[in-house]
């Protein structure tokens, strides 16, 4: 074997090394087991292009979300027909306060949906930074080494590559 030949034999296995440390960096199972089951897939599926067959298939539809109610209530008194001036006045003051504590009442159910609101915006805030700040460090340990390690390895790949040319040449 040539020199050069070694070269390219260095960096084609440094970069496969390159592979599997991604791989294992992202819990993935290895290339070659990925590699072996998908040339298995295609090989079995050759026969079956071959005959025609019926595809079925059943599909689901998830939905989530965040669904809030609100009601109202409204209290109507009318007094009683030949009341007096009084009676009338007291029953629409009767009216008022009814109508000032249900308005109390939707404004304290509005005020605890707010907090509760408020409360679970946060909640995602916080798990989406700590996912965000999982994911910038995974990709800055992928992109580091890695990256030097596969570019050594196109180099040793480029060197072997030549110095077979130039000794062909030679």
């Amino acid at each position: 074997m040539t020199v050069g030949g070694l070269f390219q034999l260095a960096g084609v296995a440094l970069i496969f090394w390159e592979i599997s440390g991604i791989q294992r960096t992202l819990r993935l199972p290895p290339w070659w087991r990925s590699t072996i089951s998908d040339l298995g897939g295609l090989l079995s599926s050759i026969p079956g292009r071959f005959r025609r067959r019926r595809i079925t298939g059943t599909g689901s539809i998830v939905m989530h979300g965040v669904a809030t109610a609100t009601g109202s209530l409204s209290v109507v008194l009318q007094p009683a027909e030949g009341a007096t001036v009084e009676e009338r006045l007291e029953s629409h003051r009767g009216q008022l306060a009814a109508l000032r504590e249900e308005l109390e009442r939707v404004q304290q159910l509005l005020d605890q949906d707010r907090a509760e609101g408020r409360a679970a915006v946060t909640n995602v805030e916080t798990r989406l930074r700590g996912e965000i700040a999982s994911v910038r460090q995974l990709l800055s340990n992928l992109s580091g080494g890695f990256l030097r390690g596969r570019a050594l390895g196109g180099g040793l790949i480029l060197i072997g590559t030549a110095l077979i040319t130039i000794g062909v040449w030679v």
